[in-house]
């Protein structure tokens, strides 16, 4: 490689190194301009070796824009279950100049009570937030399939309230509209087939 006349070859090498450290401490020094305050915390990054994605796991993605579920095993690996879905890294936050994909979370279900995470959730993303008005329905999950022996609990997020149903359709018993559910009660209980987002 060529160097500059005017430097040794070892200035003119630790110049380069001393301007790309300063550029990634600038880069790793700057805050994040995407985290939001609202949605619930999971981990920042996959582990250095993600666990199996599939549709089965206990910690699931559903881009309701593709249509896409993704799921792992463990908590640590949500953040890939994420990309592998299609969802913006940061939950609720639209990054400027993305094209259309689900970035808005408007509803975790929980496999227990209590909005626990032991036994796993599934979050649902949409491309956008619920609207103001409470007559319409923003999003629809009409079967929640792999997830109608699990759901205990919900909560609801980006403007939303959310209806559950024990039966797929929207028919049969039900809980809310409401932003959250600690229990839906002994009727519902792992008996959640469809759910609707207002």
């Amino acid at each position: 490689m060529l160097q500059p006349a005017s430097s040794g070859p070892r200035r003119w090498w630790m110049r380069a190194a001393m301007a790309a450290l300063t550029a990634a401490a600038i880069t790793v020094s700057t805050p994040s301009v995407w985290a939001t305050p609202s949605a619930p915390s999971v981990p920042s990054a996959p582990s250095a070796a993600a666990g199996r994605i599939d549709d089965a796991g206990s910690f699931c993605a559903f881009n309701s824009a593709t249509g896409v579920l993704a799921c792992v095993d463990d908590l640590q690996d949500y953040p890939a279950a994420k990309q592998a879905a299609g969802v913006e890294p940061d939950l609720g936050v639209a990054r400027p100049g993305a094209i259309a994909a689900a970035q808005y979370l408007l509803g975790r279900f929980y496999d227990d009570e209590l909005f626990l995470t032991t036994h796993g959730y599934i979050d649902w993303f949409a491309s956008s937030p619920c609207t103001s008005t409470g007559s319409d329905i923003d999003s629809s999950w009409s079967d929640t399939t792999s997830w109608r022996s699990r759901i205990s609990s919900f909560r609801a997020y980006s403007n939303c309230a959310i209806k559950a149903w024990r039966n797929t359709g929207y028919s049969g018993s039900s809980v809310g509209y409401t932003s959250s559910s600690s229990n839906v009660g002994s009727t519902l209980n792992d008996h959640v087939w469809s759910v609707r987002f207002t």
